[in-house]
C-alpha cells in the first residue's frame, strides 16, 4: 500500500503519541506537530514543536502532507467546563483555521479524533466542541473536496495517560488511599478501551480506507 505524506497534529499527547507508535511499527515516515515534546526520537518521525495557533507553521506543514491526523483538542471535560472560551478557541477556532489550510492545500483525507460523547447530553463544552467540530469538518470537506474520517472513542486508558484520566485516577487512589471514591449514582456505564488497541484500529482502518470518508466507533 502506498501511503501519502502523513502529518499528525497533536502527536505528543495521550492518544496521538500512541498513534505515532503504530506508524513507527509499520515503518511509515510521518511528521508530528505539537507544542509538547514527543516521548521519543525515531528516524521515522520528523518532529515540529509548535502550537496549533501558529497559522504560518501549520500552513507550512499542511502544504507538505496529504493525510492529516488531528488529536490536538482539549480533552479534559472538567477543564472544558471551567474554561469554555479557551475550549472553543482551541477546539473550534483553531480547528477551523486548520481546516481552511487543508482545503487550500488540497489534502486527501482529514482524520479526526472524536468521542462517543457526541451521542450524549453529558460532557459539557467538551461534548459540544466535538459535535460542532464534526459539523465543520463535513462542511469543509464538502466545499474543498477532501475526504474525512471520524473516530469516536470510548473511554481510553493506558500508557502515557493524563493525570485526570479515569482509570489513572482510580489506580492513584488505590495506591495512595487503598480505596476508590467515585462521584455518581452507581448506575453509570463506561465503555473502556486500551489506547494501544484504539490506536492500532485507527491507523489500520484509516490506511485501509485512505480514499474514503466514514465514521467509526472505537470502543470496548
Amino acid at each position: 500500500m502506498k501511503v501519502e505524506k502523513v502529518l499528525v497534529i497533536g502527536g505528543s499527547g495521550f492518544l496521538g503519541s500512541n498513534v505515532v507508535d503504530e506508524f513507527i511499527k509499520k515503518k511509515i515516515k510521518i511528521t508530528v506537530l505539537d507544542k509538547k515534546k514527543l516521548h521519543l526520537k525515531n528516524s521515522y518521525v520528523n518532529f515540529i514543536q509548535s502550537d496549533i495557533s501558529d497559522e504560518k507553521e501549520i500552513q507550512n506543514q499542511i502544504k507538505k502532507n496529504k493525510l492529516i491526523y488531528y488529536f490536538a483538542d482539549i480533552a479534559d471535560i472538567n477543564e472544558g467546563k471551567k474554561n469554555p472560551l479557551n475550549t472553543i478557541d482551541n477546539n473550534i477556532i483553531n480547528l477551523t483555521k486548520i481546516l481552511k489550510a487543508c482545503g487550500k492545500s488540497k489534502i486527501n483525507n482529514f482524520i479526526y479524533g472524536s468521542s462517543l460523547y457526541v451521542y450524549s447530553i453529558s460532557g459539557s463544552f467538551y461534548r459540544a466542541s466535538k459535535q460542532i467540530a464534526e459539523i465543520l469538518i463535513k462542511e469543509f470537506a464538502n466545499n474543498y473536496k477532501f475526504k474525512y474520517q471520524f473516530y469516536r472513542y470510548g473511554s481510553l486508558y493506558g500508557q502515557r495517560s493524563q493525570q485526570w484520566n479515569g482509570i489513572n485516577k482510580f489506580i492513584d487512589q488505590i495506591l495512595k488511599k487503598n480505596s476508590i471514591v467515585y462521584s455518581g449514582t452507581g448506575q453509570e456505564i463506561r465503555e473502556y478501551v486500551n489506547v494501544s488497541d484504539a490506536s492500532k484500529m485507527t491507523v489500520n482502518n484509516s490506511l485501509k480506507n485512505i480514499n474514503k470518508s466514514g465514521t467509526y466507533i472505537v470502543s470496548g
